[in-house]
């Protein structure tokens, strides 16, 4: 089937209200013929890191072009990756020797040792390795070793660690939601300026996590630039997406958007050919991408590659999902759409949802509103800046206020809330000083808040157009949108 051809069963007014989706009954958005690695369940693999993706140049003011510069494991200078993982060659050789020898050590100082001393404690470099993601199924093992059983130890390591004592945060971390980035309030307060034009790590070890963050937000970008799409031709489940391989795994798979950007006057000739019952032109098929769908399944696939996701159940993992994505997707298009400079949610290819209801009304309503213009409005206050903006998603996601999650999953999302909002405090304190540092953490914070209020706008709004428009019959005769609809009843 040509991407221009549609069928009218599935293409109808509401679909077209939500963003204009589909591109057509079985298209994937592929590069080539071959079907998509992340859309097909299988066994889940850990995001591939390599240098070379390092290298990517993007349009954002703050980028990553440098390989790694430094071992998360001992922090002494590297400029590859192993195991997935920025590290030396000395702890990658440590690293496959304790994984393929079995060995036990045992650490004098209860789990404190300093990782940068001549002599390290080999417990915990062996932790470290685990801790920073080193992956044991990357190793290329002896025949009479048994991988099952590796990986089964490694995950006991990681489920023993998670269960340490856990940090409190300094008293500082409790500052309360500054009122001027809640979305009842007009006032605004001072804000701490980002004067993050250029980052350079001031502790590498410490903010570990940041370089991390920003790498895997490099591939979510890159899928989101690029012709990545849901594959209508996949029959999904939750269980299904949570349980494949991550798609930022296989970004090399997809080629960038190339196309010219949409326009206004091209959004309203093609709405009027299809009002008229005309078919689309093929020079504007780029154009019928169902964003809710990308940024949904973005959110999930960079999700399943945070630390904590692998140690919880399968059932918390299903919660941990419908808590947190939609959330993080509000956040993930209000900051691109921010760092395009504009007031409203503008897409990759150009297209502004707003358009769908200036075409109809001349008017927004006020939950159209808040659902594509004033979710930007917090981000835009304080500037958010791209670092500020990859911790603060992190926290979102492992927010421990999460509705059908066990007793264990509750205590490894506190744990993991825990250790990125000090990471974020931390972080901002080096660069503002304690005060004005804990002052823009609570601005920075308080955008968590928004999301969330966001989030149940867009169910509300997702709801509404459910029963208004005669076309929702038609819904839920493709998976991807039983799954998105599954997220919005959450």
């Amino acid at each position: 089937m040509k991407l221009c051809e549609m069928d009218d069963d599935i293409l109808s007014e509401f679909e077209l209200l939500e963003y204009m989706i589909p591109i057509d009954s079985n298209s994937s958005g592929e590069s080539s013929g071959e079907s998509e690695p992340s859309n097909t369940p299988s066994e889940r693999q850990p995001v591939s890191v390599n240098s070379e993706t390092y290298k990517e140049s993007t349009s954002v003011e703050r980028k990553i072009t440098n390989p790694p510069n430094t071992c998360l494991v001992c922090g002494d200078p590297t400029k590859c990756c192993h195991y997935d993982v920025p590290s030396c060659s000395g702890c990658k050789a440590f690293f496959r020797r304790t994984v393929i020898n079995g060995k036990s050590y045992v650490c004098k100082t209860n789990g404190k040792c300093n990782m940068k001393v001549k002599d390290r404690c080999l417990q915990c470099r062996f932790d470290q390795c685990i801790l920073v993601g080193m992956n044991p199924a990357a190793i290329k093992l002896p025949k009479t070793v048994d991988l099952t059983k590796v990986l089964e130890r490694i995950e006991f390591r990681k489920r023993t660690l998670a269960n340490r004592d856990m940090e409190t945060i300094t008293d500082a971390t409790s500052l309360p939601p500054s009122s001027s980035t809640t979305p009842e309030s007009p006032e605004v307060l001072s804000v701490i300026p980002a004067k993050m034009p250029s980052i350079r790590l001031p502790q590498p070890m410490e903010f570990r996590d940041v370089d991390i963050l920003l790498f895997l937000e490099l591939k979510v970008r890159k899928l989101r630039e690029s012709n990545y799409h849901p594959s209508y031709g996949v029959s999904y489940t939750l269980q299904s997406i949570i349980d494949s391989r991550t798609a930022l795994s296989n970004v090399d798979k997809y080629t960038a958007i190339t196309e010219p950007q949409v326009t206004l006057q091209q959004f309203q000739q093609d709405a009027i050919a299809f009002h008229n019952g005309e078919k689309p032109r093929v020079q504007y098929k780029h154009r019928r991408r169902h964003w809710l769908a990308v940024d949904i399944f973005l959110s999930i696939e960079l999700a399943k590659t945070l630390p904590v996701f692998e140690l919880l159940t399968t059932a918390d993992k299903e919660a941990f999902i419908l808590n947190a994505t939609l959330s993080t997707a509000i956040l993930t298009k209000s900051y691109y759409s921010h760092e395009k400079k504009c007031d409203t949610i503008v897409y990759p290819d150009g297209f502004m949802p707003v358009w769908l209801f200036t075409y109809h009304t001349k008017k927004l309503s006020k939950l159209a509103s808040e659902v594509f213009i004033r979710t930007l409005q917090p981000i835009q206050r304080i500037d958010l800046a791209k670092e500020e903006y990859v911790l603060l998603k992190a926290i979102i996601f492992c927010n421990p206020a999460c509705n059908n999650i066990s007793d264990e999953g509750l205590k490894l999302l506190e744990r993991e809330s825990v250790h990125y909002s000090k990471t974020l405090l931390r972080y901002m304190q080096s660069i503002h000083g304690e005060a004005k540092g804990a002052s823009r953490y609570g601005q920075v914070i308080s955008i968590m808040e928004a999301m969330t209020y966001f989030a149940e706008r867009g169910k509300e709004f997702h709801m509404v157009k459910m029963i208004s428009k005669p076309g929702t019959r038609h819904y839920h005769y493709h998976s991807v949108n039983r799954v998105l609809h599954n997220i919005m009843e959450a």
